[in-house]
């Protein structure tokens, strides 16, 4: 069973901690992924469907979400978000980000092609982490516009890069595309409000 983890931990503890998280949203993914289209019967089926009740009971309740978020899941991809596509940040800086992405099968559309909606998730992770960078700054999505160019394959390592085009007061706007290649597969602009004090 996993032990939860404590504020208190030594740095090696949290590493641990952390490196145990991380190899359990991999399994996850991949679970997720062999879900969408199961080779098995119904018994095998309705088993591991007992088997995931059972570990879901095991994990126990919940932690607070924003300290989980705070604690362990920024190195991983996505930040541990096993719903959204699994976005390795390799570049960031002020006012750019970028990594790689594949997208799973749990991610299908149709015709191996990811799913829209999970394109629009993956621009609002990599957009707001590059907003939300420093510790304490908290910002919302205002408005994600998204131009499909052609299909963003299943299964292909993806380019996904982002920069602030300008800041003005609360108001930052962000623009950013996915490339398989040189082949732009979707381009998007985004506003994002920074919160004020005691907004949630």
């Amino acid at each position: 069973m996993i032990a939860k983890a404590d504020t208190g931990e030594d740095a090696m503890s949290s590493l641990r901690h952390s490196s145990a998280y991380a190899g359990l949203i991999s399994e996850l993914r991949g679970l997720q992924d062999a879900v969408v289209a199961p080779g098995c019967c119904t018994e095998t089926l309705l088993d591991v469907a007992k088997v995931m009740a059972e570990l879901t009971a095991r994990l126990g309740k919940p932690s607070e979400p924003d300290d989980i978020w705070r604690r362990i899941l920024d190195p991983l991809p996505s930040r541990g978000r096993a719903m959204c596509p699994p976005l390795m940040i390799s570049e960031l800086t002020a006012d750019f980000v970028a990594g790689t992405v594949v997208f799973g099968h749990h991610f299908l559309g149709r015709n191996g092609a990811a799913h829209g909606g999970a394109v629009a998730m993956l621009f609002d992770e990599l957009f707001g982490g590059l907003i939300n960078r420093m510790d304490g700054f908290r910002a919302r999505t205002a408005f994600l516009h998204i131009d499909y160019k052609r299909i963003t394959p299943i299964g292909s390592q993806l380019k996904a890069e982002a920069s602030i085009r300008w800041q003005a007061g609360r108001k930052y706007f962000v623009c950013g595309q996915i490339t398989c290649g040189d082949d732009i597969c979707a381009s998007a602009e985004a506003l994002f409000i920074a919160l004020k004090s005691g907004q949630i």
